[in-house]
């Protein structure tokens, strides 16, 4: 991992300390959408995966299954179901 060959052991507290000042910058709402930025790392780092408004292209749903199956999670399935009044 790049953050590791980077930062060595402090690589962990790295991430949190990135975490945080985003965080506090930018919003809870706004980190969990977007993810957030680390030196080192091309791409913003994904703190959640929405499912695709639309689910119309099959494509797009199995990809968003694979995805869920691959991360800590996917616990749509397992759920309650709410009830509306």
């Amino acid at each position: 991992m790049v953050l590791t060959n980077n930062h060595g052991d402090a690589a962990g507290q790295t991430l949190l300390n990135r975490l945080r000042d985003s965080l506090n910058q930018s919003g809870t709402l706004h980190v969990l959408r977007n993810g957030f930025d680390v030196l080192g790392v091309k791409s913003k780092v994904k703190m959640a995966q929405f499912k695709p408004a639309l689910a119309m292209n099959p494509d797009i749903m199995q990809q968003q299954r694979s995805e869920n199956g691959n991360q800590a999670g996917g616990t749509e399935d397992k759920l309650p179901a709410i009830q509306s009044r």
